[in-house]
């Protein structure tokens, strides 16, 4: 299942090349198995080529000289690519990919973290796909199709707490939904059923701390940050705490312009959620957290305090700014 404009892409003229990119792992898997799709299973050892990160231009380049085999199309799939091109090797790409067409299609799947290796590629070189996490109404169409195919009946409120609870994340969603299916009765899921049996993606626990801090609901917060602490390192928490707050000020200082969720490479419904948050807050009281926020991680890292205690100093400052 593919959303719209990944779609679209694929649908519309076949291009030579395409560089795959993105979060969620249940789209670029979508997105291979399309390409794969192209080859009939009978002649697919033939015409489809895999390789891995490792690679290098010059093998990529001899498997795009080879012809199809008893087939309209040949693809060639790299998966985890990460070599930084350089201008030749960008030239040399360029040369093969825009000559006469011979059926091949060539494939990189990048890291989205890779950034010298995505903006070391030619712009116009290649067909950019983004599989990021896909927004709120694509996710909830999906939970409903894919419940629909098990006869499984989910409530509206359900369906909204599994894609919060989840951050949109389509491989996250297959995976609660099967612990669903086995759990529920009467092949019906209820929002108390999400409650119960869905694990709560790090980021929406985070935003869910920021927002119980933010209302002085202290017990809730505690509570809270415990269950993250079952889950995740100490460490790991505070920079993703401290990113919050970093996003949450950036958000309110740049209240009504259009460019917030680009600049913090989230998607328009998070900006919201996020200035539904940080509204809670003036300016001058987020940038104070933020601050102590940053003090505590160089602290740590300066090996002034264990994680555990910046962790727990950082709860109650924030606490205390409210």
């Amino acid at each position: 299942m593919l959303d719209t404009v990944i779609r679209s892409k694929l649908d519309s003229k076949l291009m030579p090349a395409y560089i795959v990119t993105g979060d969620d792992l249940y789209l670029r898997a979508e997105v291979q198995r399309y390409f794969e799709n192209l080859v009939e299973p009978s002649v697919a050892d033939f015409n489809l080529v895999y390789f891995g990160g490792d690679v290098n231009v010059s093998q990529i380049i001899n498997a795009l000289m080879h012809e199809p085999v008893m087939s309209e199309k040949r693809v060639v799939i790299v998966k985890d690519f990460s070599v930084k091109l350089s201008d030749e090797e960008n030239s040399s790409l360029k040369s093969v990919l825009s000559g006469a067409d011979t059926g091949n299609i060539l494939v990189l799947f990048v890291n989205p973290t890779q950034d010298k290796v995505l903006n070391s590629i030619s712009a116009g070189l290649f067909e950019r796909i983004d599989c990021n996490h896909p927004d709120e109404r694509f996710a909830s169409e999906a939970i409903e199709i894919w419940c629909k195919e098990k006869d499984v009946t989910i409530s509206n409120k359900a369906v909204v707490k599994l894609v919060k609870y989840t951050a949109r994340d389509l491989q996250k969603i297959c995976n609660e939904l099967v612990k669903l299916f086995a759990y529920c009765d009467n092949n019906t899921i209820c929002d108390e059923d999400v409650d119960n049996i869905v694990h709560k993606d790090v980021d929406y626990m985070v935003y869910e701390l920021s927002n119980t801090l933010a209302d002085r609901q202290s017990i809730q917060a505690k509570t809270v940050l415990d269950r993250l602490l079952e889950t995740t390192q100490p460490l790991y928490l505070l920079k993703v705490i401290t990113t919050q707050y970093r996003r949450m000020l950036h958000c309110l200082l740049n209240k009504g312009q259009n460019d917030v969720g680009t600049y913090l490479g989230i998607k328009d419904f998070a900006v919201k959620r996020t200035l539904s948050v940080a509204s809670k807050y003036t300016q001058a009281k987020l940038k104070k957290i933020v601050d102590r926020l940053t003090d505590l991680e160089n602290d740590f890292k300066s090996g002034k305090m264990s994680e555990s205690v910046a962790l727990n100093i950082a709860f109650f400052n924030a606490l205390s700014v409210c």
